[in-house]
């Protein structure tokens, strides 16, 4: 293990014992609607994906992640930075002919962004 990676593993230790404490400031970042606050959500998130993977709990992770996307889909900024990275994948915006958005990462996650009005 080399010592970037041992740090890494004590980092994720140490996180472990605030679990609940980052997820709270994952929400309190991406309530805040600025980029640099989705940046440290992401980054947060990142850390809640390597301990979950660490545990053997990555599903549950990406059930809550999943949770935070749907209860966040018209931040389309939050949602290409969750696609980021191994957080989900891509981000892939479509628009349909009704002017309905769907954005999803190329791993297989779908969310449904609001309508757009047509243009005339």
């Amino acid at each position: 293990m080399t010592g970037a990676t041992a740090n890494r593993a004590r980092y994720i230790d140490q996180l472990a014992r605030r679990e609940p404490e980052i997820w709270e400031q994952v929400a309190v970042h991406i309530l805040r609607w600025q980029p640099n606050d989705y940046a440290r959500a992401v980054g947060l998130l990142t850390d809640l994906h390597d301990l979950a993977v660490r545990r053997g709990k990555r599903a549950k992770f990406q059930m809550e992640l999943a949770k935070i996307r749907q209860t966040h889909a018209a931040k389309e900024s939050l949602l290409a930075s969750t696609c980021q990275g191994k957080l989900v994948g891509r981000l892939i915006v479509t628009t349909s002919k009704q002017s309905s958005r769907t954005a999803h990462c190329d791993a297989g996650v779908t969310q449904n962004l609001p309508t757009l009005p047509k243009l005339t």
